[in-house]
C-alpha cells in the first residue's frame, strides 16, 4: 500500500510540473498575443460624413493594420492572388517593421495616428487609400521622424469583399512597356523613354558581360 501512495505522489508531483511548465510558456503566448486597436483620423478627402460610400473601404483598411501585418501568415484581409505570388506580400512591410525587432506594428501603432489624407474611387471595384503614420507627442528626440510613413494602398472588391493590396501594380498597369535585349522598361509616357539612352544602357551591360566573361 505505501508503494502504491508513493507512486501517485510521484504521479501527482510530475503532473504538477508538467501543468508548471505549460503555464510558463503559455501565459508570455497570451501576452504577446493580446490585440491593440489603429487610430484612425480622416482628413476632408476621406471624410466619412461626407463620402459615406467609403466606410467599407476605411474598415477593411483598419482590420488589416490590426491584424499584426508585421507578420508572415495567410492574412485574411489580403487579396489571394498576391499571396499567392508573394510571400511578403505587402510590399512595404520590411520597409516600415523590423521582424523581431522593437519596430512592430503593436508599438508603431501605439505611437502614432493613422491620417487618412485621400481616397479615390479607380472603378466599381478599387479604391486608392492614401494615409501617414502621424504622433502627436512623440518627444523633441523623436519629432524629426513626424510623418513616419505614408502609405498608399488599393482596397480591391475579390470575390464579393473588399481585401487589401499593393499600389504598384495598379500604379502601373497602363504604362507603355518596351524591350530591349537585356532591360525590360515601364514608363507613363512616350516622352520618358529615349532610344538613345536605352542603347547607351545595352552597351554598358555587353561591357559587363565582357568584363567577367558572362553569358548571355
Amino acid at each position: 500500500m505505501s508503494k502504491e501512495l508513493g507512486t501517485l505522489a510521484m504521479n501527482a508531483r510530475i503532473f504538477f510540473s508538467f501543468i508548471v511548465f505549460i503555464a510558463f510558456f503559455i501565459a508570455p503566448c497570451k501576452l504577446n498575443a493580446q490585440g491593440y486597436k489603429v487610430n484612425i483620423k480622416l482628413a476632408f478627402w476621406a471624410d466619412t460624413t461626407i463620402w459615406n460610400g467609403f466606410n467599407p473601404i476605411i474598415q477593411t483598411y483598419k482590420n488589416y493594420l490590426e491584424s499584426y501585418p508585421d507578420s508572415d501568415y495567410n492574412n485574411p484581409y489580403w487579396n489571394e492572388s498576391e499571396k499567392q505570388h508573394y510571400k511578403k506580400f505587402d510590399f512595404s512591410k520590411t520597409a516600415l517593421f523590423q521582424k523581431g525587432g522593437w519596430c512592430t506594428a503593436k508599438y508603431v501603432f501605439k505611437e502614432y495616428n493613422v491620417v487618412i489624407l485621400n481616397i479615390e474611387q479607380k472603378d466599381s471595384v478599387s479604391f486608392l487609400i492614401q494615409s501617414m503614420l502621424w504622433g502627436d507627442s512623440l518627444g523633441k528626440k523623436y519629432e524629426r521622424f513626424n510623418p513616419l510613413a505614408m502609405h498608399r494602398y488599393y482596397v480591391i472588391k475579390e470575390a464579393n469583399n473588399w481585401k487589401m493590396a499593393n499600389a504598384l501594380f495598379y500604379d502601373t498597369k497602363n504604362w507603355i512597356v518596351k524591350e530591349s535585349e537585356f532591360i525590360r522598361y515601364h514608363f507613363p509616357f512616350a516622352s520618358y523613354y529615349s532610344d538613345s539612352l536605352a542603347n547607351l544602357n545595352e552597351q554598358f551591360c555587353k561591357a559587363l558581360m565582357r568584363r567577367f566573361k558572362w553569358k548571355a
